[in-house]
């Protein structure tokens, strides 16, 4: 967190130097940039237990010093988030008549590669409990719009509750070779403000927009009254269970090192039995251990020495404790035990699986629905951008945001149930709805609807050729026959 707070003084200090920044802006920018190195330290530990880096600290007591440097992960953090991630899949978009199309959304879309973006962003907000999109003009070269994310490792936000949506949004852009911020950027309901440390000093590159609003969008995960920016899926008890669960790994590690070979007590043997007849030094315990054959000799009384082997170490206490470790994860996260690894249970049944993810699906649906207006909010906004009119986005105030379902039926289940909707229903197979339902991609439905206009042109094509040589037959003169 030090280093955060330094890099956040820094940008505070050198902008109070500026005169080419309000004095709102500098206080803007400065409480910004204190927020981000508040949330810094934090956000560092979310970002090592999800790549499985972090160090787990021992307890002291059952590892000894020698292995200490050993260093079992799991991957359980990581599945909290990309499990949740997997079932938050943007498809599309859907507005009222041709308005999609029409304000040019479609070219937003595949110019930005807005599924790709939209897993990314999904994904961070899942680790961070918030991430970032906005809406900028391209440059020479670029797309007319951009919509680039950013992650709230790097960027923050201060949000107006009146209005839902951000007042101010600070996002870092680079660092020097020492780590420290040698460039950020401002947004404001008015401007773009990017800064840049040059020579010791920021200059400052401003671009005005006339939208009245900021135009970046927060994408939050679970939200609440106490904390607007949401909380994360890496959770305390999240992380406090894979810490355990990491050093029952360990002492499974442990135990297997001491106790792969069987352990053996000789009772009355003598200390030449011991003895490396080629070296004349005595032998390891490793060497009598592995040695195939033990010769052993008779003492003074000629009574031959006893051996006894201990019985193996069990591992099943620390199997045991993992599983426990599971069903807690289990619980807190929605994702079911039998997929972490360790436990192994009989094929369920396909209602038995649906059960099973129930609540990461229920979790899941409650992520998409804040999600879904974050989406259409930020297509919004690239048409306000692109046409730098606030008004220019009226139409599409109905427009919202399409996702697949978190729990996708099979497609006989699918199929079965729109087989019944359209027999109630008749029209309702001329609708897109029903194409998305039956599990469809947006992709794969602009390409069935395609290829039904080309036959139903080509149809009626055909129709009016046949039409048009019926009616010179009619009209046609009588053929005369002599005779």
């Amino acid at each position: 967190m030090k280093a955060s707070l330094v890099s956040s003084t820094r940008i505070a200090a050198g902008l109070w130097d500026s005169n080419e920044l309000s004095q709102q802006e500098k206080q803007e920018a400065t409480l910004l940039a204190m927020r981000m190195g508040k949330f810094a330290s934090m956000n560092r530990e979310r970002t090592l237990w999800y790549d499985a880096k972090h160090t787990v600290e021992h307890l002291g007591i059952a590892v000894p010093q020698q292995l200490e440097e050993v260093a079992p992960v799991l991957g359980w953090p990581a599945r909290s988030v990309d499990d949740m991630a997997e079932r938050t899949i943007l498809d599309g978009f859907v507005a009222p008549g041709d308005t999609w199309s029409s304000s040019g959304l479609d070219k937003v879309w595949s110019d930005n590669r807005l599924p790709l973006l939209a897993s990314m962003v999904h994904t961070s907000a899942y680790k961070y409990a918030v991430s970032f999109a906005a809406a900028i003009r391209g440059g020479d070269g670029e797309p007319d719009v951009l919509t680039p994310a950013y992650s709230a490792t790097t960027s923050t936000g201060r949000w107006d509750s009146i209005r839902g949506r951000l007042s101010s949004f600070l996002t870092l852009t680079d660092k020097n070779v020492f780590g420290q911020v040698s460039g950020f950027a401002l947004f404001t309901p008015e401007a773009i403000i990017k800064c840049v440390l040059v020579d010791g000093r920021w200059t400052v590159d401003r671009r005005a927009h006339n939208i009245g609003r900021v135009p970046v969008v927060p994408f939050v995960h679970n939200p609440s009254v106490e904390w607007e920016f949401g909380t994360s899926r890496i959770t305390r008890p999240v992380i406090s269970i894979t810490q355990r669960a990491v050093r029952t790994l360990l002492r499974m590690e442990i135990s297997a090192e001491f106790y792969s070979s069987p352990q053996r007590a000789v009772l009355g043997a003598d200390e030449s039995d011991f003895v490396d007849s080629a070296t004349g030094q005595m032998k390891t315990g490793w060497e009598v251990t592995i040695g195939k054959l033990l010769a052993l000799s008779r003492d003074d009384s000629g009574e031959l020495p006893t051996i006894q082997q201990f019985q193996q170490a069990t591992m099943q206490p620390r199997v045991d404790m993992i599983r426990s470790d599971a069903a807690l994860f289990s619980g807190e996260t929605g994702i079911p035990v039998d997929t972490l690894g360790v436990i192994y249970d009989n094929p369920s049944s396909a209602s038995g699986v649906d059960a099973r993810y129930k609540k990461l699906n229920a979790g899941a649906e409650k992520a998409i629905k804040g999600f879904e207006g974050s989406w259409a909010d930020l297509m919004r906004l690239a048409v306000m951008v692109r046409d730098d009119d606030p008004k220019a986005a009226d139409d599409l105030s109905q427009m919202s945001a399409n996702f697949r379902r978190p729990h996708e039926p099979t497609v006989g289940e699918a199929s079965d149930a729109m087989v019944k909707q359209v027999a109630a229903i008749p029209w309702l197979a001329e609708s897109t709805v029903a194409l998305r339902r039956l599990g469809y991609t947006k992709a794969e439905i602009d390409e069935l609807l395609a290829d039904k206009r080309r036959v139903d042109a080509s149809s009626r094509v055909a129709q009016l050729v046949e039409s048009a040589k019926a009616a010179r037959l009619a009209t046609a003169p009588p053929t005369l026959t002599g005779g």
